[in-house]
């Protein structure tokens, strides 16, 4: 009697099942793909970064793609790094600053290196660079003179205003000995647009006129 009581309900739990499955047709499990993981990036080394920011940032178009607002964006990949090795990035850039390269300029604005102010100050005082971008009226103050023209000039100013958060015309006050540095080379025919450029946005002194500029390229064209 108690086998037959077990033996019914089992036989009709079989029964329902195949019923179920007959007109209730049941899809296969799906299999579970497999995870692939992507390969890990080696990190960069610090030789790496800096030929990388000096590979990218040196153009004319520098502070584009490399000034203090995109920084960051531009380096993703580096960032770790960069904030791992400061003191030594620091100093790598500092020493290249002062050799002339202004790619350096925007590691030390990334940085906020306090350190370098006074050596990005000089580096302005002292730079010339003009890059002379091509015109149909190369003569006219706002071509000669357009700040597009001074790219190097560019990101060490960007710089300084970076760090001290202030305008560059307040970090950058000349001494008698720097005005008349430039001043003498203001009137130089390779050197002159860029310190007459300098002079006018740290001092406000006047910019030559177009007549003045043809007058004095004609001069430079005779010697």
């Amino acid at each position: 009697m108690r086998m037959t009581n077990i033996v019914v309900p089992v036989v009709a739990l079989v029964t329902l099942v195949a019923a179920d499955r007959a007109f209730h047709p049941h899809r296969p499990a799906r299999a579970i793909p497999h995870m692939r993981c992507a390969p890990v990036r080696p990190l960069p080394t610090v030789d790496q970064i800096v030929e990388r920011v000096s590979a990218t940032c040196s153009g004319p178009e520098g502070i584009e793609v490399c000034g203090p607002s995109v920084f960051a964006a531009t380096f993703a990949d580096e960032l770790l790094m960069i904030e791992a090795h400061r003191g030594v990035l620091e100093q790598r850039w500092l020493d290249r600053l002062r050799a002339g390269d202004r790619d350096a300029a925007f590691g030390l604005a990334y940085l906020r290196s306090v350190r370098a102010v006074h050596a990005l100050r000089l580096e302005l005082v002292g730079e010339r660079h003009f890059y002379g971008w091509e015109s149909l009226r190369p003569n006219a103050p706002d071509v000669l003179y357009a700040d597009e023209q001074y790219p190097r000039q560019l990101a060490l100013i960007s710089a300084i205003e970076h760090i001290t958060g202030q305008p560059f015309t307040s970090v950058v006050r000349l001494l008698p000995e720097e005005r008349r540095w430039l001043q003498r080379d203001a009137a130089d025919c390779d050197r002159g647009a860029a310190a007459r450029w300098l002079l006018h946005k740290l001092e406000g002194v006047p910019l030559p006129n177009e007549r003045e500029i043809a007058a004095a390229q004609r001069v430079c064209g005779q010697r």
